[in-house]
């Protein structure tokens, strides 16, 4: 057993999950070229947002204070185009999360000046397509932080995805932090946003592992790089009827076994396993096996990650 310890934790989901309701239509793709077939149309989603807020401007260090913020995000879109470029134009119409006194809002009516726009775009592979959106939005705190500032972005937080619908599927962005500065209303850089996949602080010595859940599981876990490490492999664990926790005890399982290749150590914190092989109504126990430059491996299961797949 290694001494370097796994803390896992769960979440309903994770900060970007996105289930799509369409207003007026329904999703668009996958299927070849299925940007054309898009229709101006407005789509409502659900929206999980895992942030902390930084009393000091980005990478000036200060206090952090970390809340789970819920809402939805209704997109617009116009109808596209369907000459070579295979794009159409999208828009953020509103966007309102709140959570632990918190409230934040962007989109053309909520108020906001600026304006989130974006397109999507195919790729080379008709089947694909890149998602862009420049973001821009205010957040006001609680009263016991910074007196209850609102606070917004003056540069635009960029999102960029490659995807085979829209909207896009669940948890499409990436495992990397995001840091976006803040400003005042003298638009001065007065705090930090940081967008984050993680409950708690990541040490050199240690790992945090989350698993959301939609119509799969996501899995994500962040870890500093270690030049004798070469990677993870992801396990999972099927409890069996009537069983609610997960533990060490094999006899909790009706299966156990490992479901990923190996996942290589890279120099991003951030790593994903997204494990599609899940059946509703079930409840799933996971584990990560730590492997090092010799093929020795480790786990470390003082804490389990554990999702039930909503029927």
């Amino acid at each position: 057993m290694s001494n370097s310890k796994c803390r896992l934790t769960t979440m309903a989901m994770s900060m970007m999950l996105f289930g799509s309701h369409p207003l007026m239509a329904a999703d668009c793709g996958p299927a070849s070229h299925w940007i054309d077939s898009c229709p101006a149309a407005t789509y409502s989603v659900d929206t999980m947002l895992d942030v902390t807020i930084e009393d000091q401007p980005c990478g000036a260090g200060g206090s952090r204070h970390h809340v789970i913020l819920h809402g939805q995000t209704q997109f617009k879109t116009e109808a596209p185009q369907t000459d070579e470029l295979h794009e159409m134009k999208i828009e953020i119409v509103s966007r309102s999360f709140t959570g632990g006194g918190y409230l934040y809002r962007a989109g053309i009516n909520q108020g906001l000046s600026q304006q989130s726009r974006g397109l999507v775009r195919e790729l080379g592979d008709a089947n694909w397509a890149r998602f862009y959106l420049d973001l821009f939005f205010e957040i006001k705190l609680p009263n016991n932080i910074m007196g209850g500032a609102t606070l917004h972005n003056n540069d635009a937080r960029r999102i960029q995805v490659d995807t085979d619908k829209f909207p896009p599927s669940p948890d499409y962005e990436s495992t990397r932090r995001v840091l976006t500065p803040l400003h005042n209303a003298s638009n001065v850089e007065v705090a930090c946003f940081i967008e984050s996949r993680h409950r708690t602080s990541v040490t050199p010595n240690d790992a945090t592992f989350t698993a959301s859940v939609s119509r799969v599981v996501n899995l994500r876990w962040e870890s500093v790089p270690d030049l004798d490490q070469m990677g993870f492999f992801v396990w999972r664990g099927q409890l069996k009827a009537g069983k609610t926790e997960c533990v060490v005890d094999a006899e909790n399982y009706s299966e156990v076994k490992r479901i990923s290749k190996l996942v290589p150590l890279t120099d991003d914190l951030g790593y994903s396993y997204l494990d599609n092989q899940v059946e509703s109504g079930n409840s799933y126990c996971y584990a990560l096996e730590k492997v090092d430059l010799s093929g020795k491996s480790s786990f470390n299961l003082d804490e389990i990650a554990f999702v039930t797949v909503p029927d």
